[in-house]
């Protein structure tokens, strides 16, 4: 809704997100999912950087992936005091920050199913660009459109492994 409100732009805005939710559709992995998220924002906002991470229940962590959709350690240079501000809200926070004389932003977004938060989304603006409230908006719209994905990926995978080990368990 809030993108509709912003005329045009936030209509595209729309439209590229439903043109997302059919790719995200196709993905069987995580990683697949990984990969599919990180080269649309990279697409979309141009960012210095990109941090996607899911949510690990068990552990209580969040796992990273980089643009490969591979598992990473959590980065050094990632903000996270922005990152766990970000992960306990519903809607995503715009930072602007002053860096060696050059504006810069963070934005970040957590991915949120129903009283569950499954992942977020963190954004370095590059010094020469400056995130705004639609970049804000449009990230949140984008997380939430993710996160069933996620979910329902993580839950299949979850799923395939308690299988595989039954099937040990089994001689199967």
């Amino acid at each position: 809704p809030e993108l509709v409100a912003m005329g045009a732009k936030g209509v595209e805005a729309l439209s590229q997100l439903f043109r997302l939710t059919r790719t995200l559709s196709e993905a069987q992995t995580i990683q697949e999912l990984a990969i599919i998220l990180h080269a649309n924002l990279m697409e979309t906002f141009n960012p210095a950087q990109c941090w996607l991470a899911r949510c690990v229940e068990e552990r209580s962590s969040l796992t990273f992936f980089d643009g490969q959709g591979v598992v990473v350690d959590a980065p050094e240079d990632a903000p996270k005091k922005i990152i766990e501000s970000a992960f306990f809200r519903r809607s995503g926070m715009l930072w602007p920050r002053m860096s060696e004389g050059v504006m810069e932003a963070q934005v970040a977004a957590p991915m949120v199913v129903p009283e569950k938060r499954v992942g977020i989304i963190v954004l370095q603006s590059k010094p020469d660009q400056f995130f705004d409230l639609f970049d804000l908006e449009y990230l949140a719209a984008l997380a939430h459109t993710a996160a069933p994905y996620v979910k329902t990926t993580l839950q299949a995978e979850q799923t395939q492994l308690s299988l595989t080990k039954l099937r040990k368990q089994w001689g199967l």
